[in-house]
């Protein structure tokens, strides 16, 4: 039975997602901030947007969960930057 679900298992077309959930937990303030995108963040990236998100809501509570897209905070890369001379 176990070999019969696997095989259909792996047969079954892999779902591809477009964003990545970027972890961060917080065990001093029991947080865990979840950033979305389309790509894995650097350590810089997910600290900065966390900040600047936490500095546009209200006091957060303790065990708190807060998931934050980070097309909010990264900007659209320029023009100059995608190879055109």
């Amino acid at each position: 039975m176990l070999l019969k679900l696997s095989s259909n298992i792996q047969s079954r077309p892999l779902i591809k997602t477009e964003t990545i959930e970027n972890i961060i937990v917080d065990e001093v303030n029991k947080r865990t901030y979840v950033v979305m995108a389309e790509r894995i963040l650097s350590d810089g990236e997910l600290y900065r947007i966390i900040r600047l998100e936490i500095l546009s809501r209200e006091p957060l509570a303790k065990g708190e969960r807060l998931v934050i897209s980070a097309s909010k905070w990264i900007k659209a890369p320029k023009a100059a930057m995608s190879g055109k001379n």
